[in-house]
């Protein structure tokens, strides 16, 4: 009799160890369930945002051609111009696109065509003046292959020029 009840005892704990190891991969396999509920639903609202993407790059894949003609005017000639003056000339570029139906961009931007907005705001970090005039000569600037010409109206480029200088080793 005290050898079934020994017998019966192990068993017991065999089966208490087991049970335990059971409700612990429950538990690890519910954490892992909530993990993956999380995950899908991240992935569902980023899918949204991949749709929109893939919308924007085909629409820019359609304007390439005209943003890169675009853009290459304007980094080649408008740095000697006033602001009022290089909207004046982009849009007299533009006219003469749509003319020639090659398609843009409608809202094309110097900033959205060859900037990098990490970039930009590491420029300003650095003491580039925050308006548009002064971040268009920037990207001209990071963007030439030749030494531009720029309207500076604060005055204060030579300052971000020599930074950038030490940044590149120029």
């Amino acid at each position: 009799m005290r050898d079934k009840i020994a017998q019966y005892e192990r068993a017991f704990r065999e089966n208490q160890l087991i049970l335990e190891s059971l409700v612990k991969q429950k538990e690890m396999i519910e954490i892992k369930l909530i993990r993956a509920d999380k995950l899908t639903g991240g992935l569902a609202s980023e899918s949204e945002r991949w749709k929109d993407a893939v919308s924007k790059l085909e629409a820019d894949l359609v304007n390439l051609m005209g943003n890169m003609m675009l853009a290459a005017g304007y980094q080649s000639y408008v740095g000697v111009f006033t602001s009022s003056f290089r909207n004046e000339l982009l849009e007299l570029w533009k006219s003469s696109c749509r003319k020639k139906k090659i398609k843009f961009d409608r809202t094309f931007a110097i900033e959205s065509c060859l900037g990098d907005a990490v970039r930009i705001r590491d420029w300003k970090i650095k003491g580039l003046p925050a308006d548009q005039l002064s971040v268009e000569n920037g990207i001209i600037c990071m963007s030439a292959k030749r030494w531009p010409l720029l309207i500076d109206p604060q005055g204060q480029g030579n300052k971000w020029i020599k930074n950038m200088e030490k940044e590149n080793n120029l």
